[in-house]
């Protein structure tokens, strides 16, 4: 005989999806990082390089082209590493 679905049950079910939910969430992280020769990317916090075409890159930047050499702003959304322009010195 299968159980009667309670509705309290059911509220402390949602109520615990939503915190989990909120404990997961991750604010974006930003960092700096460096173009390497071969186009792949450097970040300052993290010593292996990523691969070109293992990080994005924001369709503004994309346009000016970056190159070897350029220092950039990364956000990190989860695991994902996202160049979201390229900076220089004043």
């Amino acid at each position: 005989m299968a159980a009667k679905s309670k509705p309290g049950t059911n509220k402390l079910a949602n109520v615990m999806v939503k915190r989990m939910r909120m404990e997961n969430a991750t604010d974006p992280v930003c960092e700096f990082g460096e173009i390497q020769k071969n186009m792949s990317l450097l970040s300052d916090s993290y010593p292996i390089p990523i691969r070109k075409g293992e990080y994005f890159v924001l369709s503004n930047v994309s346009a000016g082209r970056l190159l070897p050499g350029d220092r950039v702003l990364i956000v990190w959304i989860e695991s994902e590493a996202v160049v979201v322009d390229t900076v220089r010195s004043s």
